[in-house]
């Protein structure tokens, strides 16, 4: 009798998972299909913005952002008196525009998306064949949308896309502590393109609006010249890009690298936490309370090492790397 149980169990595991995994097909499947369908994305090389950011701690700017699919993407921030480009990537090489001049990115730490993950997330997502699971149908605020969650196994990182139950287009991302809201969809020559998006943390950060948007046109090669104290750098480091950039660092720039890392950490703790959310397996579960505390540990280090003196600095940071040592052990120990 116990083996008929086990076997009408698996059974239903088994049915539960083909069924979940069919939603999600289904949702990918209609969200490709209503802005543009596969076709017409693979068809889309090249892509010019024209933009107007409002940054709730400074005035709007209007500036132009670039995407080509072969070399890379360009943002470029118009001034009254001439175009600066605030950052950039080619290829795996990106940078900033800082006070001090360009400082290049650290290879996987940019900002920067491609031209397929600016257009069209979840099919970029889906051609890569990253891990997805289907989480169930959400609200948020008023809306009623489709849940679907990412893995990228490599990098480590955890992203939440959110899908219209009506439309079928993707209206809300959220990646660690950082959530985007795409709205105002329009036509762009056969692909549906959201015009508006809002970047939020624990509070709004900014808000875009694209005022054009032209795809398909050339690009010219100008727009992607790696800037030249940046190309001098590279040069001088033929192994690559470097691990770390590190000119002068400020106190504020030391505690939002810090809180970069810890959130990439958060996001490989966010999917051990789903994987193991209905485990019965008390290792795991006291494993899971275990790195939960390090995270609040290491984030309550960060917010001291933002109020230290000069001399505690030090120390704090010591506290600091090892407290992100024992982190990183543990999720290498825990995820596969």
């Amino acid at each position: 009798m116990k083996q008929v149980m086990v076997i009408v169990v698996l059974l239903v595991v088994m049915n539960v998972g083909s069924v979940m995994g069919t939603v999600l097909d289904t949702v990918l499947t209609r969200y490709i299909s209503a802005i543009g369908g596969e076709q017409r994305l693979d068809e889309v090389m090249t892509l010019s913005l024209e933009m107007e950011v409002d940054y709730v701690s400074s005035p709007t700017v209007r500036a132009r952002m670039y995407f080509d699919v072969a070399k890379g993407q360009v943002q470029m921030v118009i001034t009254d008196t001439a175009e600066v480009t605030v950052s950039g990537a080619v290829g795996s090489v990106g940078w900033h525009l800082t006070q001090a001049g360009n400082e290049l990115v650290p290879e996987g730490q940019g900002t920067m998306v491609s031209l397929a993950e600016f257009i069209c997330p979840a099919f970029e997502y889906k051609k890569q064949s990253l891990e997805q699971v289907y989480g169930g149908v959400v609200t948020l605020d008023s809306l009623v949308a489709h849940e679907i969650v990412t893995f990228d196994a490599t990098t480590g990182d955890t992203a939440r896309l959110y899908f219209d139950t009506t439309s079928s287009l993707l209206v809300r991302t959220r990646k660690a502590d950082v959530e985007v809201i795409l709205s105002e969809y329009a036509d762009v020559d056969g692909i549906l393109l959201y015009h508006q998006y809002e970047v939020r943390s624990d509070r709004l950060i900014s808000t875009t609006k694209i005022l054009s948007a032209t795809l398909n046109e050339v690009i010219p090669e100008s727009i992607f010249d790696i800037p030249a104290d940046i190309q001098s750098e590279l040069e001088e480091n033929k192994s690559g890009v470097p691990d770390v950039v590190v000119k002068s660092v400020s106190r504020d720039d030391m505690v939002a690298i810090y809180n970069h890392r810890l959130g990439k950490l958060n996001e490989r703790l966010e999917r051990f936490v789903i994987l193991n959310r209905k485990s019965d397996d008390q290792i795991a579960n006291d494993e899971t309370t275990r790195l939960q505390q390090l995270s609040k540990q290491i984030g309550q280090l960060l917010k001291s090492l933002s109020l230290a003196s000069d001399e505690g600095i030090a120390t704090l940071r010591d506290s600091i790397t090892a407290s992100f040592g024992n982190f990183e052990s543990g999720l290498d120990d825990s995820l596969p």
